[in-house]
């Protein structure tokens, strides 16, 4: 395998979330393989969630590491935890970086 693989994400998925507003969002079966037989390179991989679409008026954010009153649409935590305030349709984004490659996005859908 050559040095510096492209790192992956793990597949798009969907979240159906019921009456619990809280979300927690599992990034852990994201991998280089740079860090795999028969390179076995150290690696440690950041983790880009960003909220790319929500509903109208949310004030949707991260409970760590992130979140509307600190941090932004954006958090670099492997497994966060998502706020939902409003019922609808969300749109999460993660990457991972290795610090020289980043993975292709992938597309968290979650209705509330």
């Amino acid at each position: 395998m050559p040095p510096n693989a492209p790192n992956q994400a793990p597949p798009n998925y969907v979240v159906n979330a019921g009456g619990n507003v809280d979300v927690l969002l599992d990034g852990s079966a994201s991998f280089d393989p740079d860090a795999m037989p028969p390179c076995n390179l150290p690696v440690q991989l950041t983790y880009y969630w960003t909220i790319t679409a929500e509903p109208f008026n949310s004030q949707a954010g991260w409970a760590s590491g992130g979140g509307r009153g600190g941090g932004g649409l954006t958090t670099t935590l492997a497994n966060p935890t998502l706020n939902l305030d409003r019922k609808g349709l969300y749109l999460v984004t993660l990457t991972v970086s290795d610090g020289t490659n980043t993975s292709s996005p992938k597309v968290i859908q979650i209705n509330y």
